[in-house]
């Protein structure tokens, strides 16, 4: 289980970006705007399994194992604590486990010399504080989430006229974060 510790305070795109692209020269639908450009985010998020601004989290584990899959992009491990048989909190060495963030899966794995301490029975035993999230939203996630917000802000409704289903849409753009080797038409 994932829990947020501090929330993401960025967003890919600004509000005053979404309102250039719409063409819109008021400002009585910002909080709607705001509203959508945050559901865009939620929506690439859960489509790319990609977090899109920096945040921190704490992945909750009820055992250890040798490799242990994190939210990507990983920017670094603050800590990795575990509950011991005595549910007492202990942390781990960062000498004992290394970072990957090669591809699309980003994990630590534990040297194969390191032996895990019994840990007490419980759901979130393991825990691992970690920062994940770009710096910066790659370019083409960012165009996705200003097309989406202008969509629904001129549409308000799943059907684009000669489009289909914004889902539709959102494959085409999206696919190309999960499946960064193959080209989609």
């Amino acid at each position: 289980m994932r829990k947020v510790t501090v929330q993401p305070t960025n967003l890919p795109i600004t509000l005053a970006t979404a309102k250039d692209i719409a063409r819109i020269e008021h400002d009585y639908d910002d909080a709607l705007l705001n509203t959508m450009i945050k559901s865009a985010c939620k929506t690439a998020e859960s489509f790319t399994g990609i977090q899109l601004t920096t945040g921190t989290f704490i992945e909750a584990l009820p055992y250890f194992a040798t490799q242990i899959n994190l939210l990507s992009p990983l920017q670094s491990v603050t800590s990795v604590k575990y509950y011991d048989e005595y549910n007492i909190q202990q942390t781990v060495e960062s000498s004992n486990y290394r970072i990957y963030t090669f591809g699309k899966a980003h994990y630590i794995e534990f040297d194969e010399n390191y032996s895990f301490p019994a840990v007490y029975n419980r759901s979130d035993a393991v825990q691992i504080t970690f920062i994940s999230g770009y710096i910066t939203t790659p370019e083409d996630i960012a165009s996705w989430i200003a097309i989406r917000v202008v969509t629904l802000y001129e549409n308000r409704e799943e059907f684009v006229s000669g489009y289909g289903t914004l889902s539709k849409i959102d494959e085409k753009y999206l696919n190309q974060f999960l499946y960064p080797y193959k080209i989609f038409k």
